[in-house]
């Protein structure tokens, strides 16, 4: 699915555990010297365009157009991160909900994005699913955009390193952001949700958690497609490791969500 979206933001608001061992940090410097990156000027996180995951449906112009298996997840819209049925490894930095305005999909109109309910319904909107709100187009959905910390498959080509830019002790890990709404909501950010709120609230940090995403396929009696998953793989305790991911974490600023799958 492709969109393009509308922010209005009122108020700115496989199932192992994952051994992690320590890194060697590699921070994004303040004020970057151009004979370091070839580029004269302060640079700091908000120049960044980080790359996206996508889930491949039958309708994705990732399948359609580019030829990529269903049910896989693309690593900016380049790279096969895993095939249906196969799993990758990841650490949660941020996130962030919204409510997105329910419209037609062949309408091409923007929907429109706000931040919490109050917004919604101060701008006429409900957060309460009913037919009548759809075809009013009133209703607003909840969407996640979650910024993950990626980990590079074990069989990743030496080639591809190179979207993988944080090692540590033999393992590449990148910046990556995944929107999801619907059937992927409730599979993959839910479960964020209630560790972000529990166990991981708990031990200090929406970071201190390693997961493995995938896809799962879905089904109607009009059409299929593959939504993203989440499963809980086990704490990360060790205090170099949380220090490595509490820094990417910081240095890190999400934005309003925006569908583009």
């Amino acid at each position: 699915v492709e969109a393009e979206v509308e922010v209005v933001d009122e108020k700115p608001a496989k199932t192992a555990k994952q051994e992690i061992t320590k890194p060697a940090k590699q921070e994004l410097a303040k004020a970057t010297p151009a004979y370091d990156t070839g580029f004269d000027g302060e640079l700091d996180q908000s120049d960044l365009q980080l790359p996206r995951l996508n889930v491949v449906s039958p309708t994705s112009k990732l399948h359609t157009e580019d030829e990529f298996d269903l049910g896989s997840v693309i690593f900016e819209k380049e790279l096969e991160l895993c095939t249906k049925g196969e799993n990758f490894y990841f650490v949660v930095l941020q996130a962030r909900k919204d409510f997105q305005q329910k419209l037609d999909f062949d309408g091409g109109e923007k929907p429109l994005i706000f931040h919490t309910k109050d917004e919604v319904e101060e701008n006429g909107g409900t957060t309460v699913y009913s037919q009548d709100a759809i075809d009013e187009e009133r209703y607003y959905a909840p969407v996640a955009n979650i910024l993950l910390a990626v980990k590079a498959p074990d069989n990743l080509p030496a080639e591809e390193l190179h979207r993988f830019p944080m090692e540590f002790d033999g393992s590449n890990w990148a910046k990556a952001v995944v929107t999801v709404q619907g059937g992927s909501y409730t599979a993959f950010a839910k479960p964020i949700i209630t560790a972000a709120m529990g166990k991981l609230r708990s031990k200090g940090g929406i970071f201190k958690g390693m997961w493995v995403g995938g896809t799962a396929k879905k089904s109607n009696d009009k059409n299929s497609w593959f939504v993203f998953t989440a499963s809980f793989a086990g704490m990360i305790d060790d205090e170099e490791s949380v220090e490595f991911f509490a820094d990417l974490a910081n240095e890190s600023s999400l934005k309003p969500a925006s569908t583009d799958e």
